[in-house]
C-alpha cells in the first residue's frame, strides 16, 4: 500500500487492543535471528532513531538544556518523592524481556576474575555478570546512587580490581557548526551526569567529575595507566582530561570536542593516541602524545587529509605495542583501516573496504588477536574478520546482533571475544567462528509503543529501538517477529488473532494468527530518505478504531483512513495537512469512527498544529488554541466521553499535560503539578475515567481527579525510569509500563481503587468458556456451596449492560444480541464481588 508515518501511537487504543490468550508454546521462528535484526533497517536509521527523540526534546531550541533534566530532577525529589500515593499496596514489576538486551555501548573485564564481565547500557544503567555473561539470571543491575542512564565508558584498575570509574552520556555529534541536521544537533542516546569512581567494587559510588548540569557531555572512553594506577585519562564530548591523583582532581589537557577513542602504549605510557570528531564536528582526525598529554598534535602521516566525519577506534597488538590499528570512518561508510608499526608515529593503509557498511557515526570495534597479528577483527554493522593484517576482510555470520558497539578479548584466553551490539552481549569461543548470545537477566530494552489482549494479561506486543517488534506468551521470555526499530503495534479487540505491528516510517504488517504467521501481510509500506524528506515520522502512529476495528486511520504528512482492515487506504482532507510536517499523535472516540484528533510535529517554519475531524478527517477544524509549540507525543480519549481528550508533549519551559472538555475548543495546562520534562505518554482509566495516568522521562503520574493534582506512581521503578507507554489490561486491573531502558514492568492497579476493584485470589475458582464465544458463556463456579452467586456482564468502558442469577455451580448465558468485542464479566457471591473474567464475542 502507500506511505509512511512519524511518531506516537494513540493510547486509548491500549484498551482497543487485544487479543487471545494462547498457550505460551512459540517459539522463534528460524528466520527471526538476531543477525538478521537489521533486514528492515536502512542507511540512517540509527541516527534517525536517535535524531528524532533529541529533536522532540530539544524544540524549539537547536539543543537540550544543559541543565534540563538536572533541574527537572531537582523538582522530582524535592516534590515528587515527597508527594506520592498514599496507597502503596502495590509496586512495580519487571516482565523482562530477560532472554534479549538493549543497545550496550560500554564493556570491561574484571583483571583477575574474567568470568567477572561489566556492561554499560545506553537507557538501563550499568550491570554486572559474574558468570561471564552465561545463564538465564547471569546479570544484575548495578545501582550508581544517582539517576543515570547511560553507561558509556568503564575502566577498572589492573593492581586493584575495586578501583572502577565509569563514564556516562551517550553523545554522537557536539560542538559542530551546523549542531546538525536542520540545525538540531541529532545522535544523542540518554543523559549522563558525568564520571564515577568506586573504590569497593562498584558497591558505592561517588562523582569524580560533575556534570549534573551538563547533561549534553558525554565521556566516551577510559585509560588507567598500568604502570601507575594513580593517573587516569577521559575522553570526553569535552576533550581529554587527565588526573594524577586516582581522579580526586582533573585537568583538561586536550581541549578539543568529541574526543571518541583513546589508546594507551601499555609499556611507553607517555604515549596516546585519541581519535577526535564525530557527526558535524569541526575538527577531526588522530591525534597523538607523547608526553603523556603535555602536549598533542595531530597525526596526517599516511593518514587520510580530507575532513571525515565519523567515529575514529584504535587497537593495539598485545604481545607489541609499537603495532596498532586505527579504523576512520565517515558520517557512514569507512574511510579506511590503517596500520602503524612504529606506535602510532606514521600509517598505512591497508584497505578501503566499507567495514561500517552504513553506520560510521555510530559502531565501532577493532581488535587483533594476541599472539596472531595477522588476525584482526574490525566491526561496524556486522563483524569482519581479517587473516593478513588487515589487507582485506570478510564478513562473519552467525548468531550476533547487528550494530557492534565494541569487540574484546578474554585477556586469558585469545580464542574468547565478546562484542556489544544494540541488543546486548554476544561471546565467541572460536574467535568469531560462532557465536552465542550472553544476556540472560540483563533487562535493558528500550521500547517505544505496546499492546495488550483485552482477555489475557500474558499476551502483548511490543515496539523496541534498535530491535524487533516482539510478542510475549508470560514469563519473562519474548520472541522477535519483524526487524528494524519496532514501531507502533495493536492488536484487535474483537478477535485477538489479528495482530498488527511495524517497522520505522510506517511500515506495517498484519497478522491473522496471533502473531505466529510472521507478520507477512503488508498493509503499509514506505521508503526512506537519508536527507529527510520522508513522508512519515521515524515513529508513525496509527490505529484500530475500538468502536470498529475494521477502520485504522495512520499518519505521515497526511491523514490516512480504512475501513477494511487495512487492505485500502484513502486519504482524508488535506494532503498535506499542515505545510509538510508530520502527524506525531492520533486518537479516537471510542464510541463513534468518525471522531478523530490528530496532531502535527512542529518545525523552523511551522507550528505545532492540533486537529479534531467529527467526519473521520474529510474535514478538519484546528484546535490548537492554548497548546504549546512542542511534539505533540500522545492523545488519549475519555472512553466514556469523547468530548473530553488529553494531549502530551516533549520538550522544555512549557505545559506537558493539556486536557479539553469540549472537543479541543479549549484547552487547560493540567501539569502545574508535574516536573518540566518530555512526556511521553498519557491514559484514561477505562472503568474510572476520573484516573488518568501520564509516563515521562522520569516515570509515572497519576491523578485521581482528571489532572486537577498529580501524585507520584513509581514505586518499584529503577532511577530516572523513561516510560514511554503505559497500557491497561481490560481483563484485570494491571497496568503495564513500557520503558525506554528498562523493559517493561507491571502493577496491580487496585490500590487505586478505580472503577471496578478487581480481585483476583478467587479466579481459579471461576471457569469460562468457550472464549471466544459466539452465542452463549458457560461459567463454571468451583465449590459453590450454598452461597448466592450472580454475574454481571461489563463493556470495556465500565457500563454495566447485563445481569443474570447464577442458580447452579454450571451456568450458561445468552451472548447472541451483544455486539461483537471484548466484556467483563463480574461474578458476586452474597451480594459482594467475587471474581472478574473476560471474553470476547465474535
Amino acid at each position: 500500500m502507500k506511505n509512511k508515518i512519524s511518531s506516537i501511537f494513540i493510547v486509548s487504543s491500549i484498551i482497543a487492543i487485544g487479543f487471545l490468550c494462547s498457550n505460551g508454546s512459540h517459539e522463534p521462528e528460524t528466520k527471526k535471528k538476531f543477525f538478521n535484526e537489521g533486514e528492515n533497517e536502512q542507511h540512517s536509521d540509527a541516527m534517525d532513531a536517535l535524531q528524532f527523540f533529541s529533536e522532540a526534546a530539544a524544540f524549539p531550541n537547536k539543543d537540550i538544556p544543559a541543565n534540563a533534566y538536572a533541574g527537572a530532577m531537582d523538582w522530582y525529589q524535592q516534590n515528587a518523592l515527597t508527594n506520592r500515593t498514599s496507597q502503596t499496596a502495590t509496586a512495580w514489576q519487571s516482565i523482562g524481556p530477560r532472554n534479549m538486551g538493549g543497545r550496550t555501548i560500554a564493556i570491561a573485564f574484571d583483571p583477575t576474575d574474567t568470568a567477572t564481565i561489566w556492561l554499560g547500557s545506553a537507557g538501563g544503567g550499568l550491570w554486572k555478570s559474574s558468570t561471564g555473561g552465561i545463564g538465564t539470571n547471569a546479570w544484575n543491575y548495578v545501582p550508581l546512587g544517582f539517576p543515570v542512564l547511560g553507561v558509556s565508558s568503564i575502566a577498572i584498575n589492573p593492581s586493584n580490581k575495586n578501583e572502577m570509574y565509569v563514564g556516562s552520556g551517550e553523545v554522537y555529534s557536539y560542538g559542530s557548526n551546523s549542531q546538525g541536521i536542520g540545525d538540531i544537533r541529532p545522535t544523542r542516546g540518554s543523559y549522563g551526569m558525568g564520571l564515577f569512581k568506586s573504590i569497593n567494587g562498584g558497591t558505592s559510588w561517588t562523582q569524580v567529575i560533575n556534570w549534573t548540569y551538563n547533561q549534553n557531555r558525554g565521556i566516551w572512553d577510559i585509560v588507567i595507566n598500568p604502570l601507575k594506577p594513580s593517573t587516569v585519562y577521559a575522553a570526553t564530548t569535552e576533550g581529554v582530561y587527565k588526573s594524577f591523583d586516582s581522579g580526586a582532581t582533573w585537568t583538561l589537557v586536550l581541549n578539543q570536542k568529541m574526543c571518541m577513542d583513546l589508546e594507551m602504549h601499555s609499556v611507553d605510557t607517555n604515549i596516546l593516541l585519541c581519535g577526535i570528531g564525530n557527526y558535524g564536528s569541526i575538527v577531526q582526525g588522530v591525534y597523538r602524545t607523547t608526553n603523556s598529554g603535555t602536549t598533542w598534535a595531530q597525526n596526517t602521516s599516511g593518514l587520510p587529509a580530507t575532513a571525515y566525519q565519523g567515529r575514529i577506534t584504535f587497537t593495539k597488538y598485545k604481545n607489541n605495542n609499537d603495532i596498532m590499528y586505527t579504523h576512520i570512518c565517515d558520517v557512514y561508510n569507512s574511510v579506511g583501516i590503517y596500520k602503524s608499526i612504529n606506535k602510532g608515529a606514521t600509517w598505512v593503509q591497508q584497505t578501503t573496504q566499507n567495514i561500517s557498511s552504513y553506520q560510521g557515526f555510530y559502531t565501532k570495534g577493532l581488535l587483533v588477536q594476541p599472539g596472531a597479528p595477522n588476525n584482526v577483527l574490525a566491526c561496524g554493522v556486522y563483524v569482519f574478520n581479517s587473516t593478513n593484517g588487515g589487507a582485506s576482510f570478510s564478513q562473519l555470520s552467525g548468531n550476533y546482533h547487528s550494530d557492534i558497539h565494541d569487540i574484546i578479548v578474554n585477556p586469558q584466553d585469545a580464542n574468547k571475544i565478546y562484542a556489544i551490539t544494540d541488543a546486548g552481549l554476544f561471546r565467541s569461543n572460536d574467535f568469531g567462528g560462532t557465536f552465542f548470545e550472553c544476556t540472560g537477566g540483563y533487562v535493558t530494552t528500550q521500547h517505544y509503543i505496546g499492546s495488550i489482549s483485552s482477555t489475557d494479561t500474558t499476551v502483548l506486543l511490543s515496539g523496541l529501538q534498535d530491535n524487533y517488534t516482539i510478542k510475549y506468551f508470560g514469563g519473562y521470555t519474548w520472541y522477535p517477529e519483524i526487524g528494524g526499530d519496532g514501531a507502533y503495534n495493536a492488536i484487535d479487540h474483537t478477535n485477538d488473532q489479528i495482530q498488527y505491528g511495524a517497522y520505522q516510517y510506517l511500515n506495517v504488517y498484519q497478522d491473522a494468527s496471533q502473531g505466529n504467521g510472521g507478520f507477512n501481510t503488508t498493509i503499509l509500506s514506505n521508503s526512506s530518505s537519508a536527507t529527510g524528506g520522508n513522508y512519515a515520522a521515524f515513529l508513525a502512529p496509527y490505529m484500530l478504531c475500538y468502536s470498529n476495528t475494521q477502520y485504522m486511520y495512520a499518519g505521515g504528512q497526511a491523514l490516512q483512513q480504512s475501513v477494511d482492515g487495512g487492505i485500502n487506504w484513502n486519504y482524508m482532507g488535506s494532503n498535506p495537512v499542515n505545510n509538510g510536517t508530520q502527524i506525531m499523535a492520533i486518537a479516537c472516540s471510542f464510541t463513534n469512527t468518525d471522531s478523530i484528533y490528530f496532531g502535527t510535529a512542529p518545525n523552523a517554519t511551522n507550528n505545532m498544529k492540533m486537529f479534531f475531524s467529527a467526519n473521520g478527517g474529510t474535514t478538519v477544524t484546528n484546535v490548537s488554541a492554548g497548546l504549546p509549540n512542542r511534539f505533540p507525543r500522545r492523545i488519549a480519549v475519555n472512553p466514556k466521553n469523547s468530548k473530553e481528550v488529553y494531549a502530551v508533549f516533549s520538550g522544555f519551559g512549557t505545559g506537558h499535560v493539556f486536557k479539553s472538555v469540549n472537543n479541543g475548543g479549549t484547552w487547560t495546562d493540567v501539569s502545574t503539578l508535574l516536573p518540566d520534562m518530555p512526556f511521553e505518554c498519557v491514559i484514561v482509566d477505562p472503568l474510572d475515567p476520573n484516573f488518568v495516568y501520564v509516563g515521562c522521562d522520569y516515570g509515572v503520574f497519576v491523578s485521581a481527579n482528571k489532572g486537577a493534582t498529580w501524585t507520584s506512581y513509581d514505586n518499584g521503578f529503577p532511577d530516572a525510569t523513561m516510560v514511554f507507554d503505559l497500557q491497561i489490561s481490560p481483563s484485570a486491573r494491571y497496568m503495564y509500563a513500557f520503558t525506554h531502558g528498562r523493559g517493561i514492568f507491571k502493577r496491580d492497579l487496585s490500590d487505586l481503587g478505580a472503577g471496578v476493584n478487581y480481585q483476583s485470589k478467587n479466579n481459579d475458582l471461576v471457569n469460562l468458556f468457550p472464549n471466544p464465544a459466539v452465542e452463549e458463556i458457560t461459567i463454571l463456579i468451583k465449590n459453590a456451596g450454598a452461597a448466592k452467586y450472580s454475574a454481571h456482564i461489563y463493556t470495556m468502558e465500565g457500563k454495566e449492560i447485563k445481569s443474570f442469577d447464577l442458580l447452579n455451580s454450571q451456568n450458561t448465558i445468552p451472548i447472541s444480541e451483544l455486539s461483537k468485542g471484548a466484556y467483563l464479566v463480574s461474578i458476586h457471591k452474597n451480594n459482594a464481588p467475587f471474581s472478574y473474567k473476560s471474553f470476547i464475542k465474535q
